[in-house]
C-alpha cells in the first residue's frame, strides 16, 4: 500500500511543480492566476517531499504524520473554499485529493503498526 500511494503522490507531485497548467486544480478547478499556481508548485514540492520520506523510512509514526498533514490540506481547503466563493472549485478539488491522500496515508499508517507489532513479538501466531 504504501509504495502506491508514494508512487501516486510522487507523480501527482511531479505534475503540481513541474505542469501546474496540467494539474487536477488547474484542470478540474478552473483557471489558475499566477499566485494560485505558485501555491500549486509548493504543494507539489511538498507532495514529492513526502513521498521520499514515506519510502526512505516508511514507519508507522512518519506516515500518520503525512496523513495529518494531508487532513489540514483538506481542511484548509475546505475553510477557503467556504470562505471565498472565487476559490470555491480549486479549493474543493484540492482539498478532495488531499482527503483521499490522508485516507491512503492513514491506512498505510495503520498496516506499518500492525507490521512493526508482528515483528516485536516473535513466535507469535496471527
Amino acid at each position: 500500500m504504501n509504495a502506491w500511494l508514494a508512487g501516486a503522490r510522487a507523480g501527482y507531485g511531479a505534475v503540481q511543480l513541474l505542469r501546474p497548467g496540467c494539474s487536477a486544480e488547474q484542470l478540474l478547478g478552473g483557471p489558475l492566476d499566477p499566485g494560485a499556481v505558485a501555491a500549486v508548485r509548493v504543494l507539489g514540492a511538498r507532495q514529492l517531499a513526502q513521498a521520499a520520506v514515506s519510502v526512505a523510512a516508511p514507519s508507522a509514526r512518519l506516515l500518520a504524520l503525512g496523513a495529518g498533514a494531508d487532513g489540514a490540506h483538506a481542511l484548509s481547503m475546505a475553510v477557503l473554499a467556504l470562505a471565498d466563493p472565487r476559490w470555491r472549485r480549486p479549493a474543493m478539488v484540492s482539498g478532495l485529493i488531499a482527503a483521499a491522500f490522508a485516507a491512503g496515508g492513514a491506512t498505510a499508517a495503520r498496516r506499518a503498526a500492525r507490521r512493526a507489532a508482528q515483528r516485536d513479538l516473535p513466535g507469535a501466531i496471527y
